[in-house]
């Protein structure tokens, strides 16, 4: 017996995990924008909570502003567009 590790001997409950999901290109360009608007959004906060932001403080909240249902729109029709393809 080994210390420590566990080793499962029936696999089958995993298959859920490996099985492949489908990616449409429209499916990726959408994941890559969700991607995009996200880290706008996360460099925005950066740039308000730590002193003046590069590009002013109007421009940086109208960026984290927008990214936050960009961010959802794009994820939400990247998801329909894959389960379409399924």
């Amino acid at each position: 017996m080994t210390a420590g590790i566990i080793i499962p001997r029936n696999l089958s409950h995993f298959t859920l995990f490996l099985t492949p999901m489908p990616m449409t290109p429209m499916s990726g360009l959408f994941l890559a924008l969700t991607c995009i608007a996200a880290i706008a959004g996360v460099g925005s906060v950066f740039e308000l909570s730590y002193g003046e932001p590069q590009l002013g403080t109007t421009l940086t909240s109208v960026i984290l502003v927008l990214s936050i249902p960009i961010t959802a729109l794009c994820f939400l029709v990247a998801v329909r567009s894959a389960k379409e393809e399924s």
